[in-house]
């Protein structure tokens, strides 16, 4: 049941969000000036068909750089992380 009521609030996301909607014939004739637009301002704009949502224009948001890799040449080991420990763990019990 809850996964029902779940699905149901997300299908009507578009109502209760105070969002700019546009025809898809006005998006049509300006679409490169919305896309700017919310590329500027971070607001989205809902496409609508016959007075339903048909698609959600959003910002893309570029990710952070990946973790792997970003201390490289920063760390250095002067141990020997390769070999074996000679203590076999569990000893001190």
């Amino acid at each position: 049941m809850t996964i029902v009521v779940t699905m149901v609030s997300d299908l009507l996301w578009w109502r209760d969000a105070p969002m700019r909607q546009m025809k898809a014939s006005e998006f049509k004739a300006t679409c490169l000036r919305v896309m700017d637009e919310v590329a500027k301002t971070g607001d989205e704009v809902i496409i609508t068909k016959n007075n339903q949502p048909v698609v959600r224009i959003v910002p893309l948001h570029q990710t952070g750089q990946s973790l792997f890799g970003l201390h490289a040449g920063k760390i250095r080991s002067t141990d020997d992380v390769i070999s074996p420990l000679e203590t076999i763990w569990g000893d001190d019990l």
